[in-house]
Order: C-alpha cells, then sequence, then structure tokens
C-alpha cells in the first residue's frame, strides 16, 4: 500500500479545489441541485481519472467500489439521512422541517418518519 497516501493527499486536493470552485460560481440551479450535480460530477471525475495508476485502482477496489454505489444513489436522487439523540431533543422536528423543505422543491412525496427508529428511550 505504499504510495496511496500521497496519492489521497492528491485527490483530496483536487477535490477540495473543485469544491471551492463551485462554492465561488454563479449558480444555475436552485442550491441543493448544484450541491448534488457537483458531488456527481466530483466522483465520476475521481472513478474516470486516467492518472491513478492500476495498482492503487487495485489496491483500493475496495474503495472505489464503495465510490460506485455512492455515485449510482446520487444519480437517482437518493439520500438517506440519519438522525439519533435522546428522547425529545428536537429529532422529528427535523425530519418534518427537512420534508417540508423538500416537498416545496420536489413533487415527489416524502417517505414518512417512523417514530420507532427516530428515538428510543432509556
Amino acid at each position: 500500500m505504499k504510495g496511496i497516501g500521497p496519492l489521497w493527499r492528491q485527490l483530496r486536493t483536487r477535490v477540495m479545489r473543485d469544491v471551492h470552485a463551485a462554492d465561488n460560481a454563479v449558480p444555475t440551479a436552485p442550491r441543493g441541485d448544484s450541491h448534488s450535480l457537483h458531488a456527481v460530477e466530483s466522483l465520476r471525475a475521481l472513478l474516470d481519472d486516467a492518472q491513478i495508476p492500476a495498482s492503487i485502482r487495485a489496491q483500493l477496489a475496495a474503495e472505489f467500489t464503495r465510490l460506485e454505489a455512492m455515485l449510482a444513489k446520487l444519480e437517482r436522487g437518493e439520500l438517506h439521512i440519519a438522525v439519533f439523540g435522546r428522547v425529545s431533543v428536537g429529532k422529528s422536528a427535523l425530519a418534518n422541517a427537512l420534508r417540508r423543505a423538500r416537498n416545496s422543491h420536489s413533487t415527489s412525496p416524502a417517505s414518512p418518519t417512523s417514530s420507532s427508529s427516530s428515538s428510543t428511550a432509556t
């Protein structure tokens, strides 16, 4: 695995440079759409980067597989959020606010939260 550290630092630097450039760009889509598009483009660029040697790709095969799965979810518009914490601290209020925000930007219905999974009394 020798040589992976410098490569990951180089890749992280490139992605962060892209993130800062996107933050300074004039958005052409709603903010959430712009961020999603940027994430898709960044992951695609990383996965398709011909400068990554085959030996490094082989050593990082599991990580590249996870990145491909994340990219597929983003391209489908899939997002999973886990909210946890003590009882009565606002988890459901946060989930409801996110759902309202999503519904105001989309015509697809949001999935309801499960009260059994959103809080557990101890």
